[in-house]
């Protein structure tokens, strides 16, 4: 798996753990159960306004999180430094 795609499947994760699980991350995000699949499992990479807002649900953790991946893996996503 590259580090994008491990990066998506990290922040997913984490924050389907945050908010009580995936159901609930499809409903917080507004976006399909087959999506939200996809992204848990690092399957593919969402539209920057999802990335968004998943980034928003553990934001007390992004300065962790951004850490464990190069800048290059964050850049790749378009998001800002």
């Amino acid at each position: 798996m590259d580090e994008e795609r491990e990066l998506i499947q990290r922040l997913f994760n984490l924050a389907a753990e945050r908010v009580g699980g995936a159901t609930r991350l499809k409903q917080r995000l507004r976006i399909s159960s087959n999506d939200v699949l996809m992204y848990l499992q690092g399957k593919q990479i969402p539209p920057e306004a999802v990335m968004l807002r998943a980034i928003e649900i553990v934001l007390d953790d992004l300065p962790r999180f951004r850490s464990e991946f190069s800048s290059d893996v964050w850049r790749a996503l378009s998001l800002p430094k």
